[in-house]
């Protein structure tokens, strides 16, 4: 039976930038990863989005494959992805 793995996630991006929250949630679910509790900010006078979550998956390399297609893109200034421990 696979075992679910959580992670704490947190991004930030160019608001005017090419991803709107929309395409955020598909990319996380396209690593196949479910979302929960996820929270919004708007901060440096409207320029930059961040959103914060609870991400789960049975893939165990999920985390890595975001992490390389959310450095990759331009619009992203900086994200975080660690296991919750639980």
């Amino acid at each position: 039976m696979p075992t679910q793995a959580y992670y704490n996630f947190d991004v930030k991006y160019e608001n005017d930038g090419n991803l709107s929250e929309d395409e955020m949630r598909g990319l996380i679910q396209r690593h196949k990863f479910s979302i929960a509790n996820f929270s919004y900010r708007l901060d440096a006078e409207g320029r930059v989005l961040r959103h914060s979550m609870t991400l789960r998956t049975t893939d165990r390399g999920a985390a890595s494959r975001l992490a390389h297609t959310l450095k990759e893109n331009s619009t992203v200034l900086e994200f975080r992805i660690s296991p919750t421990g639980d």
